[in-house]
């Protein structure tokens, strides 16, 4: 192997190599952790420099980091006699590239429901409004991680800010004092520090 570029998850690189005659066949495989992909024969057809960029590294790779936003992947390019690719020519040969997953890659909130909570004071409990200096909101959400990452916190601002540590979000605030429109925003968090939208 002459080089290898980095790339994203979900796009293809670039690996160069030149063969040591026009005759030969090849194989590509590419590896990260248990998940790994080997390419059907490649033939280039002379002893030119070839580039060879037909593969698209899947984002299913990045289940292999799920606390991380790249990674090192290697890539092993295996010579043969045949066009089977039955008989190995010579010593494997290896590089290493990063491979980086996409900013679109981002957790996602999949549910999000607020509820009064008038429970703390017999007289307003059975209400069912919202009263100034009696009512609390209770918010529950659930959340998923993309392409093997978990969720590790979520994040409400507005009438309440806080930050809640947890894999599902069931959180209740604290006693509203004033009356109006209360808006709370919440977004989750993954393992490798991605917010939702």
């Amino acid at each position: 192997l002459s080089s290898v570029s980095d790339t994203q998850f979900g796009s293809a690189c670039s690996i160069t190599w030149s063969p040591a005659s026009s005759t030969m066949y090849h194989k590509l495989r590419f590896s990260l952790g248990a998940w790994s992909y080997t390419t059907d024969a490649i033939h280039p057809g002379s002893t030119a420099l070839y580039t060879y960029d037909e593969y698209v590294i899947p984002l299913v790779a990045a289940n292999q980091i799920p606390n991380a936003e790249s990674a090192t992947m290697t890539v092993t390019l295996y010579t043969y006699s045949d066009s089977a690719c039955t008989s190995q020519v010579g010593a494997a040969s290896s590089l290493s590239f990063t491979v980086t997953l996409p900013s679109s890659v981002k957790p996602t909130l999949s549910s999000c429901l607020a509820s009064i909570d008038n429970s703390a004071n017999g007289t307003v409990a059975g209400w069912g409004v919202a009263v100034a200096g009696f009512t609390r909101l209770k918010i529950t959400a659930n959340a998923s991680g993309a392409y093997g990452s978990t969720i590790s916190r979520f994040i409400l601002e507005g009438a309440y800010a806080e930050t809640v540590s947890a894999a599902a979000l069931n959180y209740t605030g604290g006693i509203i004092q004033s009356a109006g429109t209360k808006t709370v925003t919440i977004s989750c968090v993954d393992s490798r520090g991605r917010r939702s939208e």
